[in-house]
C-alpha cells in the first residue's frame, strides 16, 4: 500500500516537471513589452524593428531563430485562413484571463509557426472592442514548443494598475 503511494507521488511529480518544463517558459528569459498592454518572454534576445500598422498598433522583433509579430486592433488577423496548411492544429485556452484561439503549423522549410488571437480585449479598458493577434515564427532548430511558451507568456497589463495581470495561462486542448 504505501509502495503504490510512494509510486503514484513520484507519478505526479514527474508529470509536472514535465508541464512546468515543456508548457511554461524559464523564468531566466527575455521579457519583451508592447505598448504598456502586455510583455512576453523570449528565450533569445530580440530587436524590435520600426515598422507601423494603419488601422492598429503594430510590432516585429527578430532575434537568432525566432520572430515575433503582434497587431492590435479592430481589424488583425483571426486565424481562421490556415486550415490548408502542412500539420494544422487549432486549440481553444485561456491566456492570462482572456479567450485565445491558438493556430499552429510547419511551414514548407521546416520552420514553425504558432499564432494566437485574442478575439475581445475590452477588459483591459478603453471600451471599443479590441482585437489582438501574436505569431511566432521559430526555426527547425528552436523547437515546435518555443512558440508555445512564449504565447503562454503573455500577460496583458491591468490599465487599472499598470502592472501585467498575475493570473496564469490556462489549459491547452492538444
Amino acid at each position: 500500500m504505501i509502495f503504490g503511494f510512494a509510486i503514484l507521488a513520484v507519478l505526479f511529480l514527474a508529470v509536472g516537471v514535465v508541464i512546468f518544463n515543456v508548457l511554461l517558459p524559464s523564468q531566466d528569459w527575455t521579457e519583451v513589452k508592447f505598448n504598456n498592454l502586455l510583455t512576453f518572454r523570449s528565450p533569445v534576445a530580440l530587436s524590435k524593428t520600426p515598422d507601423q500598422g494603419i488601422d492598429s498598433s503594430f510590432a516585429l522583433w527578430k532575434g537568432e531563430g525566432i520572430t515575433v509579430h503582434i497587431d492590435y486592433g479592430l481589424f488583425c488577423d483571426p486565424l481562421t485562413s490556415y486550415t490548408n496548411r502542412p500539420n494544422y492544429k487549432l486549440r481553444m485556452e485561456e491566456i492570462n484571463g482572456y479567450a485565445a484561439r491558438i493556430v499552429s503549423f510547419e511551414k514548407l522549410d521546416g520552420s514553425h509557426f504558432a499564432a494566437v488571437h485574442f478575439p475581445d480585449l475590452r477588459k483591459l479598458g478603453g471600451g471599443d472592442v479590441k482585437k489582438l493577434t501574436m505569431v511566432v515564427e521559430a526555426s527547425q532548430t528552436m523547437g515546435k514548443e518555443i512558440p508555445f511558451k512564449i504565447i503562454r507568456s503573455i500577460k496583458f497589463t491591468d490599465r487599472k494598475e499598470g502592472s501585467p495581470k498575475s493570473s496564469s495561462s490556462g489549459g491547452r486542448n492538444d
